[in-house]
């Protein structure tokens, strides 16, 4: 029998082999039809596979001298290149004006604010329909431009997708507009066509947050709370807890006291029960003002042995949250849920 270390080294030695052959029918790929992106991006993926990036760089190089309108070369390029950056990017919104992928990607590279600031302006005036691009150059520039460059984006679309339609909601509150026209914004951007909803609004709740933003995330939270009403796994609530931003969670929270689904209070108790840190008490103290239909929030607040506010116990909470439930039972063997446990409590 081979050995493990014998085992390894036949593996090493065939994954080369295999390489090699690769390597040599993608370069004849690339002779064949040079004008083909796909050759050679394929061919410099294999060299930064077999951590050759200086030999991915030049492979992707030669390949833009043939072909310098294919964005995705030059993705690869910015993503493979440290040296000679901004020519690079230069070059590549030459041949390539119209492309709002190279656009963000040149915007997110680069560190100078005021350079960001400029290559924004110039990319949003060169692809007026690109709703991505409006909504990063809206960060990047005094309230009143951005206003104007978002109207005129959403002009030329006639459904303006969800990021569009935050960053108008985002301008208008640095713009100081009144609660009833953030409100609505609000609600046009959850009704906004997106391709991951869930994600987008909350890297959106987040970031606002983040960035001293108080309507916004306030605002999104009402509106969106219908829509991920029972939202399908504990994501929202998962990232919000992890990402301590107790606003938001307060606002979600709320809505939830308004209209308690059961389906959206499991997922809630679904990410305490992952993270009882700093949340605990907050959605425990919560869950206590409304009264659920079933007993599964008593259960996990004894988990977490909560204690309430003011010195006041949890036999206390308890009993409350219990009489309350008994009068909102909605059945019979309900009831007698809540009797029993009452009974427990009284004992």
């Amino acid at each position: 029998a081979l050995t493990p270390m014998l085992n390894r080294q036949l593996d090493v030695q065939s994954d080369l082999i295999n390489a090699s052959k690769t390597r040599q029918l993608l370069i004849s790929a690339t002779k064949a039809d040079p004008k083909n992106a796909n050759s050679w991006l394929a061919l410099a993926k294999l060299e930064a596979n077999s951590l050759d990036l200086a030999k991915a760089r030049s492979v992707l190089l030669r390949a833009v001298e043939l072909i310098p309108d294919s964005p995705e070369l030059w993705m690869q390029i910015f993503a493979l290149s440290f040296e000679d950056y901004r020519a690079n990017v230069d070059r590549a919104l030459k041949h390539n004006p119209r492309s709002e992928e190279l656009w963000l990607a040149a915007i997110s590279r680069e560190p100078d604010p005021a350079n960001r600031r400029l290559l924004a302006i110039r990319g949003a005036g060169l692809c007026p329909d690109a709703p991505k691009l409006a909504a990063k150059a809206a960060q990047l520039v005094e309230a009143p431009q951005a206003q104007k460059l978002l109207e005129k984006t959403a002009s030329l679309n006639p459904n303006p997708p969800f990021e569009l339609c935050v960053a108008a909601l985002q301008v208008a509150e640095r713009s100081g507009a009144p609660p009833e026209e953030l409100r609505k914004l609000a609600s046009r951007a959850c009704s906004a066509p997106s391709d991951n909803f869930e994600s987008e609004l909350l890297e959106t709740l987040i970031k606002s947050e983040k960035e001293g933003l108080e309507q916004t995330p306030t605002f999104l939270s009402k509106a969106a709370f219908e829509k991920l009403d029972p939202p399908k796994s504990a994501e929202p609530f998962r990232a919000i807890i992890s990402a301590k931003c107790p606003g938001i969670l307060a606002e979600f929270l709320r809505e939830l006291g308004r209209n308690p689904a059961e389906g959206t209070r499991l997922r809630v108790l679904e990410a305490l029960r992952e993270s009882p840190d700093w949340a605990s008490k907050i959605i425990a103290g919560f869950l206590l003002n409304f009264y659920p239909k079933s007993l599964g929030t008593l259960k996990l607040l004894r988990e977490f042995n909560y204690k309430g506010d003011e010195g006041e116990s949890m036999e206390d909470r308890e009993v409350l949250f219990l009489e309350g439930g008994l009068k909102e039972a909605e059945t019979e063997n309900l009831r007698e849920e809540f009797v029993e446990e009452l009974c427990k409590i009284y004992k």
